[in-house]
């Protein structure tokens, strides 16, 4: 009887030692998976400002793309203007040539 008494005590004893070893693996479980719902809340975090940033570089981008379609529509007006101009400025040269040949021509016929 006290054979098995001390047997019984035997695998109490191992038994108290596993539920100990467990306790320990599951607290340091627990602790490690405490890290990482804090490394993944700081990484959803820094993921939305990341969002965030991008959508306001986005946002930019759009407002810039829009200032230079409509600086390269200027600069077309612009040109089409000058060219109109520089058309004009001709037509009025060819005109004064045209008059001060006239203007020679009368002369010498007089």
């Amino acid at each position: 009887l006290q054979r098995m008494n001390d047997h019984v005590n035997s695998k109490d004893l191992e038994l108290a030692n596993l539920r100990a070893e467990l306790r320990a693996m599951d607290s340091d479980h627990k602790t490690r998976n405490d890290m990482f719902r804090q490394q993944i809340r700081s990484l959803e975090e820094q993921l939305g400002e990341a969002r965030a940033r991008n959508t306001v570089l986005q946002t930019e981008n759009d407002l810039l793309r829009k200032e230079e379609t409509s600086a390269k529509e200027a600069n077309a007006q612009l040109t089409n203007q000058l060219d109109d101009l520089e058309h004009t400025v001709l037509q009025e040269r060819q005109a004064q040539r045209e008059a001060e040949q006239s203007t020679v021509s009368l002369a010498d016929r007089l």
